[in-house]
């Protein structure tokens, strides 16, 4: 390791916009994302949560939608931002993330429907699954701008007749602490849809004491400045690097909560190890969601093993998957090992 000189390199902007319930959240950044999408070449890929209100704009704006249904777990988010980057999409919204964190299945429902009064045990299966939902928004290689609702709170201001009337104001995000530092700018938006960096946070330095409702030209601003430097090189994971990412995912769907359903017991963790040795399809106690995590996980995990052997490497064996010529073995001689022992690659 040395010291280098310090050379700015382009990157993908990543904006955040809170703001109170009728801010305008969803058309602020469906007008700055054009702008960028103009810049930049690509469609627009709208990450939905809120119903059908992500369509309420398709008429002002032309972008593809993608509707995210309960329970919005961080890992249906990362899913989804990864779907868009590999449809060659460069520019995304998530409206809204504040699902992730208090929507239903988000991580304060998980916690409050997991097992037990220790909320240090809790929070340490809780934390990490958000953290990489963080990480995702913050690294992943496109241009993403991330509505947050804002904490609805009212001020009585005097009206022009001298009347002191209630407004709306938005006090900081629906969304665990932190999440604005991860981004280059955070917009804060006022019930005239007027956006600001008063109280939030601007890299860029262009929008410092100003005051303006967000169009399509600050998109085009936004885009040159995120790419003013050298363009953004990638590194793809390699097949190994996938398929070891695809076991430490299946560590903890088992580990963790899946909607209403709290940590998985023994028995249920027994029914995934069959499932994923072929021992049997169906899951005894009922938990279908379960089932699907894990048939889904194999189905990706065969993909790339196919991926693997065509490219001519040797044929992986993780210890998460019973190779294809061993016979599946009896039900009696299943090991059970602690979480996290037989999930390593």
């Amino acid at each position: 390791m040395a010291f280098q000189k310090a050379e700015r390199s382009g990157m993908f902007a990543k904006v955040a916009l809170i703001g109170p319930s009728g801010s305008g959240k969803s058309f602020s950044a469906l007008a700055i994302a054009t702008g960028i999408a103009k810049a930049c070449g690509s469609r627009i890929a709208f990450i939905n949560t809120e119903r059908n209100r992500g369509e309420l704009y398709s008429d002002r704006f032309d972008y593809d939608i993608e509707n995210l249904e309960p329970d919005f777990t961080p890992e249906k988010f990362i899913d989804a931002i990864n779907e868009a980057i590999s449809l060659g999409y460069k520019v995304a919204i998530i409206d809204s993330a504040s699902h992730e964190w208090m929507g239903q299945g988000g991580i304060m429902d998980m916690l409050d429907h997991m097992p037990g009064e220790n909320s240090y045990t809790k929070w340490a299966k809780l934390t990490p699954r958000h953290n990489r939902f963080v990480d995702a928004i913050r690294d992943s290689p496109i241009h993403l701008i991330v509505c947050l609702r804002g904490k609805d709170e009212y001020a009585l201001e005097e009206n022009d007749k001298g009347k002191k009337v209630p407004r709306k104001i938005g006090m900081g995000a629906q969304m665990r602490d932190g999440l604005e530092y991860e981004v280059h700018i955070s917009f804060n938006l006022a019930m005239n849809h007027v956006a600001s960096v008063e109280s939030g946070k601007d890299n860029s330095t262009m929008f410092n004491e100003k005051y303006d409702v967000l169009t399509p030209k600050h998109g085009e601003q936004i885009y040159a400045w995120a790419n003013s430097g050298k363009a953004p090189t990638l590194k793809p994971l390699t097949l190994k690097e996938q398929m070891q990412a695809l076991d430490k995912d299946l560590g903890e769907i088992m580990s963790s909560s899946i909607g209403a359903v709290a940590t998985f017991s023994d028995e249920d963790k027994s029914a995934a190890r069959k499932v994923r040795l072929g021992i049997t399809k169906i899951d005894e106690d009922g938990h279908v969601k379960l089932v699907e995590l894990v048939q889904t996980y194999r189905a990706k995990h065969d993909a790339l093993r196919m991926a693997w052997e065509a490219a001519g490497s040797p044929t992986p064996r993780p210890e998460t998957l019973l190779p294809k010529d061993d016979p599946p073995p009896q039900e009696e001689d299943e090991p059970e090992l602690p979480m996290g022992e037989e999930e390593s690659a």
